[in-house]
């Protein structure tokens, strides 16, 4: 199973959002920051990855030895944790973040249900325009 919650946000709300987790216990256990920090309380785990955002929601990176990751606002959707919208990355940037290095266990675990979770949209995309087309056909 995935360890942690990855957060990825805007550099301006790191400070607001690192201060309120700790004010709930949690603590920082790596801190590699500017590209990333985690935090952990008990069992739970929050890793912060800050990026610049330009005015249309496209993200700057700052990478592990210099690199720099770009983050396309087109490579964003919405999803879902108990039963609350937020704006997740799409199935097909989350396998691109995993390329370019030996997978561990839970990138292997990570990428297996992101494989799952896709075929399973691929069949409800379908399913919904096979109804749409059978409701078109019989509305005439």
């Amino acid at each position: 199973m995935h360890r942690d919650i990855d957060i990825f946000l805007d550099e301006d709300h790191l400070p607001a959002l690192r201060a309120w987790l700790e004010s709930r216990g949690y603590e920082t256990v790596e801190d590699w920051l500017p590209t990333r920090i985690e935090l952990r309380h008990e069992r739970h785990a929050v890793d912060l990855h800050p990026m610049v955002l330009d005015a249309f929601g496209h993200g700057v990176q700052q990478g592990l030895g210099g690199q720099v990751l770009h983050h396309r606002a087109d490579t964003r959707t919405e999803g879902w944790i108990n039963g609350h919208p937020v704006i997740v990355a799409t199935a097909e940037r989350l396998r691109e973040l995993r390329q370019g290095y030996e997978p561990r266990e839970v990138d292997l675990h990570d990428l297996s249900i992101l494989l799952h979770s896709v075929e399973v949209a691929d069949r409800s995309a379908t399913r919904n325009v096979l109804n749409c087309r059978c409701r078109d056909f019989r509305n005439g």
